[in-house]
Formats: C-alpha cells, structure tokens, sequence
C-alpha cells in the first residue's frame, strides 16, 4: 500500500498567494458537482457565509475574512465520495475535470477544515462529521452514524474553512462587491 505525507503533499500544492479565493472556489466547485450527482432541480442551493475577524471591525476599513462557510444540499459525503476524498490524486471526478487534488488548496490557505454531511445510504439517513487537518492522520474527530429517516429533511453537505492563514488573508478582497467580481 502505498502512503501519501499530508504535510508533505501541501508543502508541494501550489497556491500563489495573490490566488486567495482559489480554495474557497473549489469547495464551490464541489457542491455544484454534488448537486448535479444528485440530479438537483432548479430548487437546489449553495450558500456561502462569510465570518469576519471581528475585533478590526472599524468604520475606516472593512475587517479581513476569517472563515467561508459553503453548505449545499447534494448527495453528501456518501461512502464512495468519502473513500474519494480519503484518496489522494483520485480519480474519481477525472470525467467532470477533477484532477483529486482541490482539497489541498483547503489546507495550504487555512489552517482547519470542518466538515458535516448528511447523505441517504440504503434508504436510510448517515451523518458523517470530522476535522481535515495538517496532522498525521489528516482526518481527525471523525464521526459517523445513522438516525431515523423522520430526523433528516434532505442531504446535505456544509464545509468551513477555518482560520485564513494570514499570506492569504491579507491578499484576499474584503469588499463582497469585489468578491462577487472574482
């Protein structure tokens, strides 16, 4: 079996730091993807929240990004999605362009990824949760069980990218008027 070096792997990922968006792009990205693997209709969303660093908040200048929250409600982290993201330079989305590698660009520009998803495995509803880190293991806290049907109203899927490391957070645009343009 051959072992990928979490460390290692990002140390290698390019993210020019005058590309800050690009790994909240790939999150965006995904949950299109996951959307239309879910056949999604016209009704289907992804909404991005922005949290700002709220102790430079002043009336001279807009507060830098300090988290994006992406959340969509596609197939989910399903078991075959899930093996997937565990694999490094997969190629399971090769036929939608994916090359396996975008989750990197998480990690390289912040320093923690949150993940929560909701998916429908045999008629039955499974909620996975767990921590995408710079450690060892790469996936920590994580947890995964099933509830009843009644409990879930749909799949779901919210990523959080955590703590914009600070050569991306000062590049990146703080006007949503600039964010929208990118």
């Amino acid at each position: 079996m051959i072992k990928t070096n979490l460390r290692g792997r990002i140390r290698n990922t390019h993210l020019p730091k005058t590309k800050p968006l690009l790994p909240l792009f790939e999150a965006i990205i995904n949950a299109i993807q996951s959307i239309e693997e879910k056949k999604g209709n016209k009704d289907s969303c992804i909404n991005i929240i922005i949290e700002r660093n709220p102790d430079l908040y002043s009336k001279e200048r807009t507060p830098s990004i300090k988290s994006f929250t992406i959340e969509d409600d596609g197939v989910g982290f399903d078991e075959n999605n899930y093996n997937s993201f565990l694999t490094s330079d997969t190629l399971h989305k090769i036929d939608k362009g994916g090359k396996g590698v975008g989750r990197f660009l998480w990690l390289k520009a912040f320093e923690k990824v949150s993940i929560e998803s909701v998916y429908s495995e045999k008629d039955e509803f499974k909620k996975r949760k767990f921590d995408f880190t710079l450690s060892d293991k790469g996936v920590e806290n994580d947890k995964s069980f099933s509830f009843f049907a009644a409990d879930a109203k749909h799949t779901y899927t919210k990523i959080q990218l955590i703590d914009f490391k600070e050569e991306y957070q000062i590049e990146c645009p703080k006007k949503l008027t600039l964010l929208q343009e990118r």
